[in-house]
Order: structure tokens, then sequence, then C-alpha cells
């Protein structure tokens, strides 16, 4: 079921009270269920990044909240996409999905 304002405001403020940084918002392509998943270094969001982006068109990424900045205005977006200061050049931070998206997607 499609995520309404009122899950993205839980589930963010559940991120904030487990001190995550950031929340991925991801979409499953089969049941249509949306969910967060809340990373908390670098690390942790380019491997969930990095796993929706190569899930085979199974999740894809909705939004991207930063937990550290004010939630109303991200909430106020039509699309929050607040990634960490350090992953640079998204979403072709990855060699492999620079090229896959310079190929076009197989099919």
């Amino acid at each position: 079921m499609p995520a309404t304002k009122n899950d993205l405001i839980k589930w963010f403020q559940i991120g904030v009270k487990n001190n995550q940084n950031h929340m991925i918002v991801i979409c499953d392509n089969f049941s249509y269920d949306d969910f967060p998943v809340y990373t908390n270094t670098l690390e942790e969001f380019k491997k969930e990044y990095k796993k929706a982006i190569f899930s085979h068109g199974n999740e894809i990424i909705l939004e991207v909240y930063d937990l550290k900045i004010n939630m109303n205005l991200q909430m106020n977006e039509d699309r929050a996409f607040h990634y960490p200061e350090e992953f640079e050049n998204q979403p072709l931070h990855y060699p492999e999905i620079s090229k896959v998206y310079k190929q076009g997607s197989p099919r």
C-alpha cells in the first residue's frame, strides 16, 4: 500500500528517535507496499541504495529524507531527495550504475 503523508511523518519520527541519519523510502514492485530503510553511516546508505538500484526492478527508491534537518520542510516537497553530502553525483555514483544508464535498461 502506498505510504501516506502520515506514514512518512511517523517513519521520520521513528528514525529520529533511533538516532538514524537518513531514511530511504522504497516501493516494493510486487506488493506495491512502501517501506522505510534507515541508515546511520555513509556505508550503510551506499549499501541500501545499491541494493534497491540493483533489485532488477523489484524495488524503487521513492524518496530520501535527511533525518537531521527540518521534517516539515522536507514533507512539503513534492519528492524529497536529501542524499548524504558525501554521496556525490547521485544516482551515478557507482560505475556499474553509470554503465546501465548509458546503455539503457536491458529487456
